[in-house]
């Protein structure tokens, strides 16, 4: 993208070559500090994940007796805590994803390959993973997206944090009562009603704590 807005801007005649490489060279040092935050940031996250397997210890956890179908909201907790920890949604998937897996299927008594048909809670699973990911990225200080946002805006990077946490808590909470939901006892390997049910649930519950945070808000700001 910077080398087709430096060809239009040559094209347009509005700048120089020069121009262009004393642009480039102001805004790479202008973003010192944020290449600073995100190398410190990385060597964290490795040592969390790497080092200490701080998420292999949590994620070990699900194997234990359980209900069969709170495993899907375990799972989204576990993976949202563990990216929140590391900051590697990518990491937390590829952690998290074996394990899942082979937890339900030692749960549901079923064998590597595993059957959708005997195994009903397989797609709620990995959407827990995959949802849980992206939910522990957006509240981590950690994560590239929330170190850069902060730091370009020139914002305080744990408020940011905090903010964003504030309007992430009614969408985590939400989503675990519709994978409860999803994941309830039924005898059809697509539960279509099921489903639906939970959608609703989850969008209904985050709409009303999003509603009634920012009517609290409004009332303290006055």
């Amino acid at each position: 993208s910077s080398v087709i807005l430096g060809v239009f801007l040559l094209y347009k005649k509005k700048t120089t070559i020069k121009g262009l490489f004393q642009v480039s060279f102001a805004s790479i040092w202008g973003m010192r500090n944020s290449f600073k935050t995100l190398t410190l940031a990385f060597a964290l996250g490795s040592i969390i994940s790497k080092d200490l397997h701080a998420g292999t210890y949590i994620a070990t956890a699900i194997s234990g007796n359980i209900p069969l179908f709170l495993l899907p909201v375990i799972v989204f907790g576990l993976s949202t805590i563990t990216t929140a920890s590391t900051g590697s949604s990518w990491g937390t998937i590829a952690l998290m994803m074996p394990l899942a897996i082979q937890a339900i299927a030692s749960l549901s008594t079923s064998s590597i390959p595993i059957a959708l048909a005997s195994t009903p809670l397989l797609y709620q699973t990995i959407g827990a993973i995959l949802s849980g990911s992206v939910a522990g990225a957006h509240i981590s200080p950690l994560t590239e997206a929330t170190i850069i946002s902060s730091l370009s805006a020139g914002a305080n990077h744990l408020l940011h944090v905090k903010t964003q946490t504030l309007y992430a808590i009614p969408s985590i909470i939400g989503a675990s009562i519709a994978f409860i939901i999803a994941s309830a006892p039924t005898n059809s390997a697509y539960p279509v009603n099921l489903l639906l049910l939970a959608l609703l649930a989850g969008l209904s519950i985050t709409l009303l704590m999003l509603t009634w945070q920012n009517k609290k808000a409004k009332k303290w700001t006055i």
